[in-house]
């Protein structure tokens, strides 16, 4: 027989994509709902609802459940009863982590909170302990066993351990267009002198702060597709990763703002040669990307990949990848409009790139998939030929058979090798490379 029950649980969206979940036991007795500081569990046979206090302010989620998915949007999650329950604990304006223990009776602290990231974390087999891996965005990953007290088992990495130790980033602090504290990660070249000018990139999507503890190895473990910011500062820049805040005045004019506050803050460092700065983004961050470039004279080379141009066509177009009409995306996703289309038709014209392209004063890289379903790899071309037929200075790559991102190891190093040759082109004059003056030379590109 099927009843119903309003439980005194305390349900908080974590941020824009974070719901908290519940997790049945698999014996049937107990439900156990993350939330922020603490979990409930509910009793069922009892009806009863007990708090079980964690870390105050502390985001949770449970991490060796079980999570079983039917049909698209309808999932269950169950853990099992006779096991400790390994709870991630984050707090997501400090960006510290701690991990805890609940054996359905009481709780362990298992690692206080650090501001180290913590990764890689499971429940030893057949006992109490947990093993997991710790990092910084300079020292390489280390496994840890923890069984009431730490113990270190293996350092990976090990021809990497002083490599980065002369590295040197900070975190800086501005506001949003809505008043919200954003933060800025700002990553110093590796052979960096003060009083020497350095060229910078400044790489966006959403909020990026989780990239202060991300061990920065050498590979494509960039925020955009593509880049490798350790080769980058090896090769002397300045890479910036500022946070994203959206508005009511519509996505583009937010990430505008916020992308200026952001440089407005580090704008007294005078190792960074704001001459020399490049914009870079993939996906939305190629939408910001895009639009930015219509608005902002700060920039003196952009790269924008698989990121939409046209609001408005997107908005009536349907998503293949998500399966659906996708203007779910701008009324309650990712572009967080603040009326649907024809509520505020206005708003979307102006937020979209290709009707300004005529006013984009610096050269710009597009790339796209030409299956990307996600993203329809239309939406470059269209940006392209408007800033061709606006007589703008316009590089595209189609790379054939990719999907939303590159999936073929030769597509994905080319992209990184035209991403570092663009911007060494344009922010440090080096003219050694030829495909980017014969490309813009040729006439089926004007």
């Amino acid at each position: 027989e099927l009843s119903q029950k309003q439980l005194p649980v305390e349900y908080t969206r974590y941020h824009k994509y974070g719901f908290p979940r519940c997790y049945f036991a698999d014996n049937g007795e107990k439900i156990l709902f993350e939330s922020k500081g603490l979990l409930y569990e509910y009793d069922i046979k009892k009806g009863i609802t007990k708090k079980v206090p964690l870390i105050d302010g502390y985001e949770t989620q449970i991490l060796n459940g079980e999570r079983s998915t039917f049909i698209k949007e309808f999932s269950t999650n169950t853990y099992d009863a006779s096991k400790p329950v390994i709870i991630r604990l984050y707090n997501r304006e400090e960006n510290r982590s701690a991990l805890a223990l609940y054996n359905g009776k009481s709780v362990h602290i298992v690692l206080k909170p650090t501001a180290e990231n913590i990764s890689t974390i499971n429940l030893a087999s057949g006992s109490q302990a947990v093993t997991y891996t710790k990092n910084t965005m300079k020292d390489v990953p280390t496994i840890f066993y923890n069984n009431r007290k730490e113990q270190e088992l293996y350092i990976t990495n090990k021809h990497d351990l002083s490599a980065l130790q002369n590295l040197r980033s900070k975190t800086v602090q501005y506001y949003g267009p809505d008043g919200e504290k954003l933060y800025g990660i700002l990553i110093y070249p590796l052979d960096y002198h003060q009083g020497v000018k350095y060229p910078m990139l400044v790489s966006i999507y959403e909020k990026q702060r989780y990239f202060e503890n991300k061990y920065l190895k050498d590979g494509f473990e960039g925020p955009s597709d593509g880049i490798n910011i350790r080769n980058l500062i090896q090769k002397g820049y300045f890479v910036y990763l500022p946070d994203i805040s959206l508005g009511n005045r519509g996505t583009g004019e937010a990430a505008l703002a916020c992308v200026h506050s952001s440089l407005d803050t580090i704008k007294d460092i005078s190792e960074i040669d704001f001459r020399k700065v490049g914009l870079i983004g993939f996906s939305h961050g190629g939408y910001e990307t895009n639009y930015i470039a219509t608005q902002s004279d700060r920039f003196a080379a952009y790269i924008s990949g698989a990121g939409n141009s046209d609001l408005v066509r997107s908005y009536f177009s349907y998503n293949y990848q998500f399966n659906g009409p996708f203007y779910w995306q701008f009324e309650n996703g990712q572009y967080e409009m603040p009326k649907p289309f024809f509520s505020y038709k206005e708003l979307y014209i102006k937020n979209s790139p290709v009707y300004n392209a005529d006013s984009v004063r610096a050269p710009i890289l597009l790339w796209t998939g030409s299956n990307d379903q996600n993203i329809d790899w239309q939406q470059t071309i269209e940006y392209f030929l408007s800033l061709k037929r606006s007589g703008r200075t316009a590089f595209a790559i189609v790379y054939p058979n990719e999907g939303h991102g590159l999936a073929n190891t030769k597509n994905l190093l080319d992209i990184a090798v035209r991403i570092e040759d663009w911007f060494d082109f344009y922010l440090k004059g080096d003219n050694s490379v030829d495909w980017i003056e014969k490309g813009l030379s040729k006439k089926d590109a004007d």
